[in-house]
């Protein structure tokens, strides 16, 4: 083992030394080693080695606080910006969630507006048709209004007819209704001249007749003086001082031509009075 070089240590074996010989050192605990030459060189090289090796690990020390602190500040960045991260992941699935509720709600009112627009449509078609059949209706109450105002002028045409001719009925009925009176004293008179002239005609024909029964009277008082066979053949028999003859004999008895005469004389005051 003389023979051998001594094993060389590491840094950190010489800084886990150097902290113990430190606390060793703080604890009061007093090693007291051999005076010899090699030793005390060894070590003096040893505690320079530990004085290196404390000295750059403090220096290491305050490096790894150094880079530990901003090692920290980093983390605290990055847990911040995690923090922000999942806030704004948070805010980013909220908005995510608005949207898809959003969109949800769009479509919810896309497929409202659909069954609305299918109504409107629906709707539309059908006042379309009531309007076309509403114009239909209007076109034909519109020819019916043009027939029933031609009907209209039509009828005002007849009545204006109807009254003319009314009119004129009236003047023929004025003119009827004064003829009438005209011909009803033409007929009274008529009548009554009528009536006069047949009065003149049977007094006419029974002053014939008294004349010929006044003679034929007087022949047969005469005959009867006579004759009184040839007088009851010819007549009855005389009672009371009367002769019985009848009108009808003396009628016949009565000469044609003076029958004659009376029948034209009545007739001619028939036509005279007619005429008048």
């Amino acid at each position: 083992m003389m023979g051998s070089s001594p094993r060389v240590m590491t840094l950190e074996e010489a800084g886990d030394q150097l902290i113990r010989a430190e606390r060793a050192a703080k604890g009061s605990i007093t090693i007291t080693l051999p005076a010899s030459g090699g030793t005390n060189c060894l070590l003096f090289l040893l505690l320079v080695v530990l004085g290196g090796a404390a000295w750059a690990h403090v220096v290491i020390g305050d490096i790894n606080r150094v880079q530990l602190v901003a090692h920290e500040a980093t983390i605290k960045a990055l847990q911040q910006h995690l923090q922000d991260n999942d806030a704004l992941i948070g805010q980013h699935e909220v908005a995510m969630g608005e949207k898809e509720a959003a969109n949800v709600l769009l479509q919810d009112q896309l497929a409202t507006a659909t069954a609305d627009l299918a109504t409107a449509t629906a709707d539309l078609k059908n006042k379309t048709a009531a309007i076309t059949a509403f114009h239909e209706q209007v076109a034909r109450l519109t020819e019916d209004l043009h027939n029933t105002t031609e009907a209209l002028q039509q009828r005002d045409e007849a009545i204006v007819a109807l009254e003319d001719r009314f009119q004129a009925t009236e003047r023929a009925l004025a003119r009827a209704n004064g003829l009438l009176d005209k011909g009803r004293g033409a007929l009274n008179r008529i009548f009554w001249i009528t009536a006069g002239a047949l009065s003149l005609t049977v007094c006419c024909w029974a002053g014939g007749v008294m004349a010929t029964w006044l003679h034929e009277k007087t022949r047969e008082e005469k005959e009867t003086s006579i004759n009184r066979n040839t007088l009851h053949e010819k007549t009855a028999s005389a009672k009371g001082g009367r002769c019985n003859v009848t009108p009808r004999d003396l009628c016949l008895r009565w000469p044609a031509r003076e029958r004659r005469g009376a029948i034209v004389t009545g007739l001619g005051c028939t036509y005279v009075g007619w005429v008048m």
